[in-house]
């Protein structure tokens, strides 16, 4: 693939995110769609994140986990869900003593080793998935805007875009999520032999299950890179040092970060915070990087500009199932079952090849999920970014709390001082968005 061209007038867009979810890739494609109408260049800088390749829970053992999460302590199925997702470090039975375990069968018993929180893997397996990940995206960009291309000097066909993986950032940040329960993002998107290697891998145990996940992943790598090779999509490793070049000599840059803000934190190091007009989907608690937060937050004012929209303002958004799959196709729809509808990836990506097949490469039917209306916060904020009429809100002046005390969330707390960090409150609206009216075409 052909290194991208950056003319010295394009406009220069960073998005940093680390794109496992429906609403990275919708948020993605969007701002992709957005850089074609005004010839900007796009950088997508996809932070990698630990994982534990081995750890994988279908929906049916999933959900009779946290039948026997309820059934022992009491909680509700949110609280359940919580306690899953967060996960118990080491064994579980110093972490449960108030729970009734003799309810549980042994089967169940077993099942609840899940809710501990296993290891991450070493630093090349979590660059082994963000690759993945990275050749995915590119996948559905470049399907989803076949026309999108202009000439460089040498005459050949360039994309404004380019996606560059981060792994300098693993030493720094913290997965909060118990990876046994973490959303399988990479499944889709494979052919039918990945699949069948992810589920030999599964069936495996020890060494022999590791080498098979990893054999599973080069496997799908191999495979997204030949389908790409003419593509004028690029992927490769970040290099911080030329990043902070391109930086330095564009006249503007407009950076969304939908993720941890260590690189953003690097950034504002290298003494490039003027440059940058900054506007970040970030929650107040459990951020992946608190170190990062508390720098970069008492330094918003050093920013050319700088905005937060908070997690819990961007979800009061909904958005029409219907029209985000006009937008997305197949690829997006499959991500939204996945993590919006709770569906078992591998379940869904056998469908959607089933009803391919039979339809001779088109569904046919519209599913009942197509009415439903879903949250969709990097899309959101990133909307807020783009063209900030487009959603209602509120621009506030916000303190945060707690920089001091590492052991306690970060707190947003309204203040009236207009030097304080902006933060954007997105109005909640009783009616879904339709993504197609607000992007255009």
């Amino acid at each position: 693939m052909d290194a991208p061209i950056t003319t010295e007038s394009q406009p220069l867009v960073i998005f940093n995110n680390d794109l496992p979810d429906s609403d990275n890739w919708a948020a993605a494609l969007v701002q992709a769609r957005e850089a074609r109408k005004t010839n900007t260049h796009v950088v997508f800088i996809l932070e990698a994140r630990q994982v534990s390749l081995v750890s994988y829970l279908s929906s049916k053992e999933r959900d009779a986990l946290l039948k026997a999460i309820q059934k022992a302590s009491g909680q509700s199925h949110g609280d359940a869900l919580k306690a899953l997702l967060n996960g118990f470090p080491g064994d579980y039975h110093h972490h449960t003593r108030d729970w009734d375990l003799k309810l549980l069968s042994s089967e169940e018993q077993d099942l609840l080793r899940k809710i501990e929180k296993p290891a991450h893997d070493p630093e090349s397996d979590a660059v082994l998935h963000a690759k993945l990940v990275a050749y995915d995206v590119a996948s559905f960009l470049t399907e989803r805007l076949s026309d999108y291309g202009h000439k460089g000097t040498d005459g050949a066909s360039r994309f404004n875009i380019e996606l560059l993986i981060d792994s300098g950032c693993l030493q720094r940040i913290k997965n909060p999520v118990n990876l046994n329960a973490h959303h399988r993002d990479e499944i889709f998107g494979r052919n039918h032999s990945e699949l069948e290697s992810f589920e030999k891998a599964t069936a495996m145990e020890g060494e022999d299950k590791k080498k098979a996940f990893q054999d599973y992943y080069r496997e799908s790598i191999e495979r997204k890179v030949n389908e790409l090779k003419d593509s004028a999509v690029t992927v490769e490793l970040l290099d911080r040092k030329k990043l902070y070049e391109r930086i330095g000599a564009a006249d503007s840059v407009r950076w969304f970060g939908g993720c941890s803000l260590t690189l953003l934190q690097d950034v504002h190091k290298a003494g490039l915070a003027p440059k940058l007009n900054c506007c970040v989907q970030a929650v107040s608690a459990g951020l992946s990087n608190i170190d990062a937060a508390d720098y970069v937050f008492k330094r918003h004012a050093e920013f050319a500009d700088f905005l937060v929209v908070p997690t819990h303002s961007a979800q009061a958004i909904k958005y029409s199932v219907s029209d985000l799959v006009a937008l997305g196709g197949d690829d997006l729809e499959q991500r939204i079952l996945g993590f919006n509808l709770h569906k078992d990836p591998m379940e869904i990506t056998r469908q959607f090849m089933a009803l391919k097949t039979k339809a001779n490469g088109k569904l046919t039917k519209k599913p009942d999920h197509h009415d439903k209306r879903i949250k969709m916060p990097d899309l959101s904020a990133l909307l807020y970014m783009i063209a900030p009429g487009r959603h209602a809100g509120k621009m506030k002046n916000v303190t945060v709390k707690n920089l001091e005390n590492k052991e306690k969330p970060l707190l947003f707390e309204i203040s009236g001082s207009p030097s304080d960090m902006k933060v954007y409150d997105l109005e909640k609206r009783t009616e879904s968005s339709h993504i197609l009216e607000l992007v255009g075409s």
